[in-house]
């Protein structure tokens, strides 16, 4: 696995990925601490045909594991958290803007 978003705290931070036929993507919250908090949470949105961006799913303290198999341009929004925490992921060909 690759990192996807590092783990921070003190920074909002959106990655976006484009996900082509047959190669699913895996994403895994992780963090330094002993386990995460239940405040800790990512969004997961899925750009629709009218170039708007739709919340599909989160990842969080009881659901930190996401797999995604069907094509389409992702985006990934981790807010600023009380704890640090980031995002591994299979994606290998992204770049990470924060905001």
């Amino acid at each position: 696995m690759e990192v996807l978003i590092p783990e921070t705290k003190n920074a909002q931070v959106s990655v976006e990925m484009e996900m082509v036929i047959g190669t699913p993507i895996t994403m895994l919250m992780y963090t330094s601490d002993p386990e995460l908090t239940p405040l800790s949470s990512v969004d997961i949105e899925l750009k629709n045909a009218s170039d708007v961006w739709k919340k599909i799913g989160v990842l969080n303290y009881s659901n930190p594991v996401a797999v995604l198999d069907a094509p389409g341009m992702y985006r990934v929004n981790k807010p600023q958290s009380f704890q640090a925490f980031g995002v591994d992921s299979t994606y290998d060909g992204f770049v990470p803007e924060s905001e």
